[in-house]
């Protein structure tokens, strides 16, 4: 019997992407994956990322080579997943992928996004029908109920294929349960953001959010001396992905740099510091304290100082203006674990699951 074909029709991918996607457990589970890289069409992608993996990947320019890639396509009746938090970029597709007795499933796996969800939210469930009601989705998996933001309908919102599982943190969460940091004593992590040379700058047209460097060490460099000073704790950083180590270096001095471990530590950290990091949601899981921050330049870049706003208000959070002196108790600014509940909700569906996000995807292809 031949291996069903799967098509991952993704923004972009990355080191991990074959774990966190689910490509090695489509594997494992007998299908044939390829993979579709589309983010010049949705987010305008410039810099791509160099695959780490054997998967098949095909870099997609326009809507016409995805609409002949799917025409050509229709003769092997793969099954089509849309790895997006909202399913409306390619409408027009995914009616041609019904119309040619295909089949595709939406795939919204992600942290709570940047903008007011729960505004697009309402505006679904005020909108009683849509054309693509007509052409729905064998199955829409979400990583939680805001996630019907991305949908087009109350119709489709109240979809008995919607399938509520959880984000790919809480995929972290579960893996690390039984973990142990290698630290060997008590810290306070720091969540790196890469504001300096995020690849997004480029690739989604924001302006740079941190423009004049000097400043913004100087500040984050105060911080975290402030922090150690007040509590005799080390300062762990948690790189992020796209960080350079000689930016990091530049930024954090000699303090200890991890890499691909935020999750483990997290679980062992005092408490965690951040901007708006979505690794936050580790904090929320494990129970820490967490201490935001922003500055001048943060507040007056884009959208992000709204991003951070959205999760404070839900944790119930101050934030710390770095820009201003810090002679205040730093105390006063983290946050109580017991104001978390609400956030969880923004985390997974059932707290009480075990299994991983793909792992209950497979499931539900294996009755397509």
């Amino acid at each position: 019997m031949k291996s069903r074909r799967i098509i991952c029709i993704v923004n972009d991918i990355w080191e991990n992407s074959d774990e966190v996607w689910g490509f090695n457990t489509f594997r494992e589970n007998g299908y044939c994956v390829e993979i579709w890289r589309v983010g010049a069409l949705t987010i305008g992608t410039k810099i791509w990322e160099k695959p780490q993996f054997s998967y098949p990947v095909i870099t997609i320019e326009s809507k016409k080579e995805l609409d002949s890639k799917i025409l050509k396509m229709s003769l092997y009746k793969p099954i089509y997943l849309f790895y997006f938090s909202e399913s409306k970029y390619f409408d027009k597709e995914k009616a041609l992928i019904k119309l040619l007795g295909g089949k595709y499933c939406n795939v919204s796996i992600g942290p709570l996004g940047s903008r007011d969800n729960h505004l697009q939210l309402r505006e679904v469930m005020s909108r009683k029908r849509h054309w693509m009601d007509n052409f729905l989705a064998t199955y829409n998996f979400l990583a939680a109920e805001i996630h019907k933001c991305g949908l087009h309908s109350k119709f489709e919102a109240e979809y008995e294929n919607n399938i509520m599982i959880h984000t790919y943190d809480y995929d972290y969460y579960l893996r690390n349960q039984n973990s142990k940091s290698k630290c060997g004593k008590e810290y306070i992590l720091f969540y790196d953001q890469n504001f300096l040379e995020h690849k997004d700058i480029i690739n989604y047209g924001i302006k740079r959010r941190i423009t004049n460097e000097k400043v913004y060490i100087k500040e984050i460099s105060n911080l975290l001396l402030k922090i150690e000073m007040e509590y005799g704790l080390p300062v762990v950083i948690a790189a992020h992905p796209t960080s350079k180590n000689a930016n990091l270096k530049k930024i954090y001095g000699s303090r200890e740099i991890i890499y691909g471990k935020t999750c483990e530590y997290t679980k062992n950290a005092k408490w965690v510091v951040t901007c708006a990091s979505g690794a936050i949601n580790y904090a929320v899981l494990y129970k820490k304290p967490i201490l935001f921050w922003t500055c001048y330049q943060i507040k007056n870049s884009d959208i992000y100082f709204e991003w951070q706003c959205i999760r404070c208000n839900i944790l119930k959070a101050k934030i710390l203006d770095i820009s201003d002196n810090l002679k205040g108790n730093i105390q006063n600014y983290l946050t109580n674990p017991d104001n978390y509940e609400k956030f969880m909700n923004y985390i997974t569906s059932n707290p009480n699951e075990k299994r991983l996000f793909f792992d209950i995807v497979v499931g539900y292809l294996n009755k397509m």
